[in-house]
């Protein structure tokens, strides 16, 4: 009986719940864990999410408003090359001459021929591609003229990617100059490089169908001065290599353009817009 009166007694005194201790706002870290749904890594996702970069820091001087992430992806392009355009500009590595009939035995003895006459599908070009350029202005910082190359719709990616950074590496060590009057630095050793480069493909292929690819591959693009003769490229085997006809086409416009701007003797910078741009109607 006494038991029975001493838990009402306690029951009603609601000493029965366990006693918690006070909440206290502790600093975020102080004991190693992160907070939930919270923190810099919550903002840094949900920055991530929704596509903002507004931080200044964050942006790379290799091209205005290009984020790191874009400049990282640009300079992969650059490190990739094909068959017709290699890591870096560069003579065709092949013999001086081809075989009689053109022709050589492939590791199964199966004839591998290289046809001069074969059908060439005709470019493709883009048109648009200097509409609404930035005029060029020079830099006071650098004392150098800035010139935009923008990816264009139609064009290969990995081809403009390589020609823009190799152009913009080249500007920053100071080695671009507006040059005036190149007709006369050009001569037919563009021919004499696309001549090479399909005695590569040919010796390099492994059978009739690799080589076919090849040279389908060389024939849909131009043989071009890595460093353009109009901004004090010479016109050496050294300084070729093959890209996207339309590509090709196009970026030559978008210099014209721009450097016609640029008074001769001086030098340039080049920006890079990697957004890819459609023409207006």
């Amino acid at each position: 009986m006494r038991r029975l009166i001493l838990l009402a007694f306690v029951l009603a005194l609601g000493l029965h719940k366990k006693t918690r201790a006070p909440h206290v706002n502790t600093p975020h870290g102080a004991n190693g864990k992160r907070p939930k749904g919270g923190g810099a890594d919550a903002e840094g996702k949900r920055r991530k999410g929704s596509g903002a970069d507004t931080d200044p820091a964050r942006r790379s001087r290799h091209a205005t408003g290009a984020t790191v992430r874009a400049r990282q992806a640009s300079l992969k392009k650059v490190a990739t090359g094909t068959t017709a355009r290699p890591k870096a500009p560069g003579a065709p590595k092949g013999p001086d001459r081809l075989p009689a009939g053109r022709t050589r035995k492939d590791a199964k003895g199966k004839d591998i021929t290289l046809d001069p006459d074969r059908v060439k599908r005709a470019p493709t070009y883009t048109r648009g591609f200097a509409q609404d350029l930035p005029k060029p202005v020079k830099d006071p910082k650098t004392g150098k003229w800035t010139v935009t190359l923008r990816m264009h719709e139609g064009w290969d990616r990995s081809d403009f990617e390589a020609k823009a950074n190799h152009l913009k590496n080249l500007g920053d060590e100071g080695k671009l100059v507006k040059t005036p009057d190149t007709a006369d630095l050009r001569s037919d050793k563009t021919d004499a490089w696309r001549a090479a480069k399909e005695r590569e493909a040919f010796e390099q292929a492994t059978d009739q169908a690799d080589l076919d690819r090849r040279l389908a591959e060389l024939d849909g693009q131009q043989v071009d001065h890595a460093q353009d003769l109009q901004l004090g490229g010479k016109d050496s085997p050294d300084n070729m290599w093959a890209i996207d006809s339309a590509t090709n086409h196009g970026m030559g416009g978008q210099l014209r353009q721009q450097l016609a701007q640029v008074p001769n003797g001086e030098p340039v910078q080049i920006n890079i817009v990697h957004d890819k741009y459609s023409p207006k109607p």
